[in-house]
C-alpha cells in the first residue's frame, strides 16, 4: 500500500510497493518525521511518523522512483580491459572503475562507493580522498549497500563546491542525482550493472555460517577473486582468509551464499521491475561485467562493458581511454545482458518462506530448500535466455 497523507490542498504519496529504499526521503524530510524501516528482508522502507509530518510534500520531490529523469542520452558502446594486469586482477571484471576512479582522485575529486564494513556482514558507502582508500571499493558485493549514511555528508560536501564522483546501482545514483541536482556540474555518477539488491541478511548469515564452522574470524572477504591461469571466461571465486592465516578458495557460485544470490529468490520486488536499467539508465557512464566477451577477454582475466550516457561521460572517457584495450560494441548484441534485462521471478520458490528461514538464521534450511529445485532452476535459467 502507498503511504498517503491527506490536507486540504494537496495528497502527497511515498510509494511502498515501488521502493527502492534508497533513504533520500529520510534525509530531505525538514521535520525527521521519516524513517527507514525493515521489511522482512531486512529491505528499507519508508516509516512516516504522522504527528511530524507537515504535509510539506519535499519526500515526494525528492523520491527518484516518483521522479524519473526521462531524457534522451547518448548511447555508445565499448568493451574494456585495463592494461595494467595487476588493476584487471584486482578487480571483478576489467577494472574499469579502479582506473576512473584513480583518475578523478588525481584531479581533486572526492569518490563515494561501496565497500564491506570491518566484520563484512554488511555492506555502506564510504568517501575516499586517496587512492588506498580506494582499495576496499574494488570487487562485487552482492548485498544491498546503505547508501542513505552517506547523503548528508555529501550534500555537506556539495555545497562547499567539492567535485564528487558517486559510483552506485541505479537506484542510488537516481536518488544522488535529485539530492544533488543543484550542484551536478561538480558531480560525475558512474552506475554499476545491478543484477538486483538482495537482502543484506543473507551477507550476514553467511559470514556467521562460515565463522562458526571454522571457529575463526574472517580478516578478509573476496566474493569474486581472480585465480590467474584457469582458463575460466567469467572467473567468479570466493576466497577467504581466516586470521589464522587458513585460506579457502571455492567457484563462488557453488557456495551457499553463490546458490542463494543465483536463486533471485531474496532480491527486492522491485528490481524485477527495475526503473533505472538500459535506456533509463541515469550514470554519466554505465559499467558492469562483460566477460561473455571471449574474443577480446585477453588472458580471460576479465572484462567490462562502459556505456557512455551524458557529454561528461563523453570528455572523460576520451581522457582516460589510453589506459584500456578497447573495442566498441554494437547495442545489438547488449539485449541479453543486465545492461537491458533484469532478473527473472523465481516461480517455483516460495519467496516468503525463503525470508522466513533467513530472518530466523536458518542459513541452511534456506539453501537446502533452493538445492531441491537447483535442477528446475538451471532449466527455468536456460528456457529464458
Amino acid at each position: 500500500m502507498n503511504y498517503s497523507q491527506k490536507n486540504t490542498k494537496k495528497e502527497y504519496n511515498l510509494p511502498t510497493k515501488t521502493c527502492v529504499g534508497c533513504g533520500s526521503c529520510v534525509v530531505c524530510c525538514p521535520k525527521n518525521a521519516i524513517t527507514l524501516k525493515n521489511n522482512s528482508l531486512a529491505l528499507w522502507l519508508p516509516n512516516v511518523n504522522l504527528n511530524e509530518c507537515i504535509n510539506c510534500g519535499i519526500c515526494v520531490q525528492k523520491c527518484p522512483v516518483i521522479n524519473r529523469a526521462r531524457e534522451k542520452h547518448i548511447l555508445s558502446f565499448y568493451v574494456a580491459q585495463s592494461n595494467k594486469a595487476n588493476d584487471v586482477l584486482g578487480s571483478s571484471s576489467g577494472g574499469v572503475f579502479f582506473t576512473l576512479a584513480k583518475h578523478f582522485i588525481k584531479n581533486g575529486y572526492c569518490v563515494v562507493g561501496a565497500v564491506y564494513t570491518h566484520d563484512f556482514r554488511r555492506v555502506h558507502h564510504i568517501i575516499a580522498e586517496t587512492e588506498n582508500d580506494l582499495q576496499n571499493m574494488r570487487g562485487s558485493k552482492y548485498a544491498k549497500s546503505d547508501v542513505s549514511s552517506i547523503y548528508r555528508s555529501l550534500m555537506s560536501l556539495a555545497k562547499q563546491g567539492k567535485k564528487i564522483l558517486f559510483s552506485g546501482v541505479g537506484c542510488e545514483c537516481a536518488a544522488v542525482k535529485i539530492l544533488l541536482k543543484d550542484y551536478l556540474d561538480n558531480v560525475f555518477i558512474c552506475q554499476l550493472v545491478c543484477k538486483g539488491n538482495m537482502s543484506p541478511l543473507v551477507l550476514s548469515c553467511h559470514i556467521d555460517y562460515m565463522e562458526k564452522k571454522y571457529s575463526e574470524k574472517i580478516v578478509s572477504y573476496t566474493m569474486r577473486y581472480k585465480k590467474k591461469g584457469l582458463g575460466s571466461p567469467a572467473p567468479a571465486y570466493e576466497k577467504i582468509i581466516f586470521s589464522n592465516g587458513m585460506e579457502l578458495c571455492n567457484e563462488y557460485y557453488k557456495t551457499i551464499h553463490g546458490v542463494i544470490f543465483a536463486s533471485n529468490a531474496l532480491l527486492a520486488n522491485v528490481c524485477f521491475n527495475c526503473k533505472f536499467r538500459g535506456n533509463d539508465s541515469v550514470g554519466d557512464i554505465v559499467i558492469g561485467d562483460y566477460s561473455r566477451y571471449q574474443s577480446f577477454d585477453r588472458e580471460k582475466m576479465g572484462s567490462s562493458l562502459v556505456v557512455i550516457r551524458s557529454e561528461k561521460g563523453k570528455k572523460t572517457f576520451e581522457i582516460i581511454k589510453d589506459s584500456f584495450f578497447i573495442q566498441p560494441i554494437y547495442q545489438k548484441n547488449l539485449f541479453k545482458t543486465r545492461f537491458f534485462v533484469g532478473p527473472k521471478r523465481p516461480w517455483l520458490l516460495n519467496t516468503k518462506k525463503m525470508a522466513r528461514f533467513i530472518s530466523n538464521g536458518s542459513y541452511i534450511r534456506a539453501y537446502m530448500y533452493v538445492r531441491k529445485f537447483s535442477h528446475i532452476l538451471r532449466i527455468q535459467r536456460f528456457l529464458q535466455k
